[in-house]
């Protein structure tokens, strides 16, 4: 006989059960018994390894768990030993078949019964969920209490866990001092640190921090000068560091006094670090540290390098070669319009559209573009010639970062080079309109005037455009016509007139000189005659 559990309003409670096992027929056993009782029990989530176990508690909160004492990376005890101080730990039953197993105080709290490696028969089976089921109803009513627990043991978990399928580590063999992880060829340090709870409560760094990019960015510029580094959050409450080893051994009391100071601005507490010396190539890595490592071929494009394997694509976006060229033309027009705030946000705009694409075609194609432009640009405003942006193409940069904040230096140069050139520019338009007026008689191009100045033909005409208000051969032909009215009231015929100032063909001097006018040069010389000018 079988007995039901009620709540304090008199309701039948359900309880929910989670199985963890490597063997299937052991879920799908206990699966059709608690299908026959769905007024008492609900299968809430199976896992045939005790990380998903671990994380499937975390997420559905069951109120039984069924497993093994004994299983790969998570024992049952540690797996209670890292759930009581979170507050949500569920009532235990578990398979054993080895003699002396011995759990502490804490943890036997929390095991029901203990059952060899087979489950018993049904009848046996629902009386012990139905005694587990009420004795995680009175844990439940009882008031919270402190649990007691070694946060050094809760800390080597957690580096248990990052490094889980290394190799069986148990609690408490985790290294209080520092070790080394073998990355690929190199050897790295790994550390794990967490800082010290708020109000008994785990500090979040995600829900703690206005702007996590910034805490990691600075902390970057910490590391950067120690070695390269990959950094990431862990666990919400973790922090994972890998820093390249050097020549030397970094001072690690020194370098973590320098960690907790650049926290602190953002009232994170004091970083508590261990870390666990596990020597092993990366291809026996577990795969969240895999992903971790070959973020650095994003992390070329992005920067800061904190970009975590689940995040990037929420960063990642795809750019066109279109959005690429509307920004070389705004920042085209902001060095023609000497409008630096434009001219920055531009290249902002192109840094992000590389760095969120994360593709190597992109970033070569806009770094050609720059070059590209930038000889351009010094060549059409008449500046001397630089090395400065074949210099560029050829240096290696160690990210897409690196890159625009080189080109962003050459960018600003060259705009303080127009500004320089700008305030002289009144000087160069006197000059340039002195040797029109000189020359009203020859041909007079816009290349020859450049050449006279000293200066590239193009930039001549837009800065002509922009001190005068009119066109270089708009303003010849205007100082032409004013001289022929000049000419116009002596004797000299029209058709001489039209050689001397600049005119090989008298018809088409007409035109203009109507056009300007109003009337022809003869009618223009009638009315002379009429007025007594001549």
């Amino acid at each position: 006989m079988f007995f039901c559990f009620h709540n304090g309003e008199g309701a039948a409670e359900i309880h929910t059960v989670l199985m963890i096992s490597t063997q299937y027929s052991q879920i799908q056993y206990l699966r059709g018994i608690l299908q026959k009782y769905p007024d008492k029990f609900q299968l809430g989530g199976t896992a045939d390894n005790s990380v998903l176990g671990m994380s499937l508690i975390e997420s559905t909160q069951p109120d039984l768990v069924i497993m093994p004492a004994y299983m790969n990376f998570w024992n049952a005890e540690d797996l209670i030993n890292y759930l009581l101080p979170r507050g949500i730990c569920p009532t235990f039953l578990l398979l054993n078949d080895e003699p002396g197993l011995s759990l502490g105080a804490p943890v036997n709290s929390r095991v029901a019964a203990v059952f060899p490696t087979e489950l018993p028969p049904e009848e046996d089976l629902l009386q012990a969920l139905c005694a587990a089921a009420e004795q995680h109803g009175r844990k439940k009513r009882e008031p919270p209490a402190r649990e007691q627990h070694d946060q050094a043991v809760q800390h080597s978990l957690e580096v248990m866990e990052l490094l889980m399928g290394l190799i069986p580590l148990r609690t408490g063999e985790a290294q209080v001092e520092f070790g080394r992880l073998r990355v690929g060829r190199s050897d790295c340090w790994q550390l794990l640190g967490s800082p010290k709870p708020r109000n008994d409560e785990p500090f979040n760094f995600f829900s703690q921090i206005d702007s996590l990019e910034a805490v990691l960015h600075d902390l970057f510029a910490v590391l950067e000068p120690v070695g390269k580094c990959e950094l990431c959050v862990y666990r919400e409450s973790n922090l994972c560091i890998l820093l390249a080893e050097g020549q030397d051994e970094p001072d690690w009391e020194r370098l973590i006094g320098k960690i907790n100071l650049a926290l602190a601005p953002y009232s994170i507490p004091p970083l508590a670090f261990e870390i666990s010396d596990v020597p092993l190539p990366i291809e026996r890595w577990h795969s969240q540290c895999k992903d971790l490592l070959q973020l650095r071929h994003k992390r070329f494009f992005f920067s800061p390098p904190f970009l975590q394997p689940k995040t990037v694509r929420a960063y990642q976006s795809t750019a066109t070669q279109g959005q690429v060229r509307d920004l070389l033309s705004v920042l085209s027009l902001a060095l023609q319009n000497l409008a630096r705030p434009q001219l920055v946000s531009s290249l902002g705009s192109l840094e992000a559209l590389v760095c969120h694409d994360m593709s190597t075609d992109l970033y070569s194609f806009v770094t050609t573009q720059l070059s590209v432009q930038y000889s351009r640009l010094r060549y059409n405003f008449g500046l001397t010639g630089s090395d400065d942006e074949f210099a560029l193409r050829i240096r290696q940069f160690s990210s897409a970062h690196e890159a625009f904040e080189a080109f962003r230096e050459l960018f600003l140069k060259l705009y303080d080079q127009l500004c320089n050139e700008n305030r002289s520019s009144n000087q160069l338009i006197i000059e340039v309109t002195s040797f029109i007026n000189q020359n009203l008689g020859e041909e007079i191009s816009l290349e020859r005037a450049a050449g006279h100045v000293h200066i590239n033909a193009t930039y001549l005409s837009r800065l002509f455009k922009r001190e005068t208000g009119s066109s270089f051969s708009a303003y010849v032909n205007e100082r032409r016509i004013q001289r022929a009215m000049q000419l116009l009231e002596t004797p000299y015929k029209i058709i001489d007139i039209a050689g001397m100032v600049g005119f090989d063909n008298a018809k088409y001097f007409s035109q203009v000189f109507k056009k300007q006018v109003g009337k022809t040069p003869q009618q223009y010389r009638t009315e002379l005659r009429k007025a007594g000018g001549i």
